[in-house]
């Protein structure tokens, strides 16, 4: 039997399609290969053969109580499995086969455009590390690692003047803003918010898409993010808000501290306030599904190949398109959002429930 046959009937097993008959020669094969070895592998040979693929496929980060995003079923197989994967993986690699895709798409990168009060665009990809923009009350600096900071001159701003930090497909950034007041925002976002909060009330922005705030605390003068579904109040806390077009419902979910949903719902860490007006639902969620991408990590919970392949066409700045009928099948898992797309597909792939083609920035998904 070829690698090529070995792995069809590899992919067979994975999803339960393997027939007794291919069940056994796979198995025979497996016995074959494992007797003809020159010596039965050592720990130190698992050890360094996992190393190997970890060290080329770094993508999937496994926890206790999640599942991966490739199904196995049969447990009392998992060291022929696990075996096959190895030798298959590397045999494909030593030959230089990285993947089935004839192009490939490179991550999203730290950057946004700035727009200032008179209207000036900056666009932070442009710009090298240090300041860069004084406006009344504040000077505007970006850091080495690409990290926009506000901060405060000692000179009292005698108008409330606004910023708007605009994110497109493909890009992310961290700002501090002037109150110390920590944002990270996603991809095709956008924050508008005051260049210093001096003499204000309260501490208001305004969110479209999705961002991950830490917020500073000040007793007296409350922090509010506004969206076109939700409206936030917080004293000093950590959540984050997903309110993108395009999704149903906004979701806020809290990591630390208290906030207020639309002047009425008080959600409390390790909760979710999700839907829009007067109908929130509240209810208990893992907060690190929410902040994954910040954490810069793809990360799936029982969730459709759609709303995957959303969160792919705004990190990679793709087009997605679907061929036939689309996958029902739900994924579980984490993969690296720094990985180019092609090693993100290869791994829903692995399920054999989905595939995918890449041309251009056009990726269509397949059954």
């Amino acid at each position: 039997m070829n690698a090529q046959q070995i792995n069809e009937l590899f992919k067979k097993r994975q999803t339960g399609k393997l027939s007794e008959k291919e069940n056994a020669q796979m198995e025979s094969w497996y016995i074959s290969f494992a007797s003809n070895a020159d010596r039965q592998p050592s720990v130190e040979d698992l050890k360094e053969s996992k190393a190997k693929i970890r060290s080329k496929l770094p993508l999937v980060y496994p926890r206790s109580n999640r599942k991966l995003l490739i199904p196995i079923s049969i447990a009392a197989s998992l060291l022929i499995l696990v075996s096959l994967g190895i030798f298959l993986y590397l045999q494909k690699t030593s030959n230089g086969e990285q993947n089935n895709y004839t192009n490939d798409v490179a991550p999203g990168k730290n950057s946004a455009t700035l727009t200032l009060a008179d209207g000036r665009k900056i666009f932070l990809s442009d710009r090298t590390s240090g300041e860069f923009a004084k406006q009344e009350g504040v000077n505007i600096s970006k850091t080495k690692d690409g990290r926009l900071i506000y901060s405060v001159t000692g000179t009292n701003a005698k108008t409330v003047t606004y910023n708007t930090l605009t994110t497109t497909n493909g890009e992310q950034i961290e700002v501090l803003l002037a109150d110390g007041t920590s944002v990270w925002l996603n991809a095709a976002s956008e924050l508008k918010f005051p260049t210093t909060f001096a003499g204000a009330k309260n501490r208001r922005v305004e969110l479209v898409g999705e961002g991950y705030f830490e917020v500073f605390k000040n007793n007296k003068m409350p922090f509010i993010v506004h969206t076109d579904k939700q409206e936030i109040q917080v004293l000093g806390t950590h959540f984050n808000i997903n309110s993108y077009a395009e999704d149903a419902a906004a979701k806020t979910t809290l990591i630390e501290g208290s906030v207020m949903i639309n002047r009425k719902n008080i959600i409390k860490p390790g909760q979710q306030a999700s839907g829009s007006g007067l109908n929130i639902i509240i209810s208990n969620v893992d907060t690190e599904l929410a902040v994954a991408w910040k954490n810069n990590k793809f990360m799936f919970e029982k969730e459709n190949i759609q709303s995957i392949m959303n969160k792919i066409k705004r990190w990679y700045n793709v087009e997605i398109f679907y061929s036939g009928e689309v996958s029902k099948q739900l994924y579980t898992g984490s993969v690296s959002r720094f990985a180019n797309v092609s090693k993100v597909l290869e791994i829903l792939e692995l399920t054999g429930n989905v595939h995918f083609k890449i041309e251009g920035r056009r990726i269509t998904v397949m059954k």
